[in-house]
């Protein structure tokens, strides 16, 4: 089953990987880089996400959501990407 582009389903489903988005690539205070992706921020992916959320008229600042498993999902990251530059 397909999902027309601009149905409400669709348009909620984009909202919330925009916010998700901005929940996990954000800044880290000691370095400066993307927690997610390592990249100096603000990186391509947080930069479309907020695009996105403006784009609908939402608030882009704000508390993020947390992830149940964010932590977890984060150092994970941090591990590909320290192996992914070599």
């Amino acid at each position: 089953m397909t999902t027309a582009p601009n149905s409400p389903h669709e348009l909620r489903n984009r909202i919330a990987r925009a916010k998700v988005t901005l929940a996990v690539h954000r800044i880290q205070r000691e370095t400066g880089l993307c927690e997610a992706c390592g990249r100096p921020c603000p990186c391509d992916a947080a930069n479309g996400a907020a695009n996105t959320l403006a784009g609908y008229g939402l608030p882009v600042t704000g508390d993020p959501p947390q992830m149940p498993n964010q932590r977890r999902f984060l150092r994970s990251r941090t591990h590909l990407n320290r192996f992914s530059r070599a």
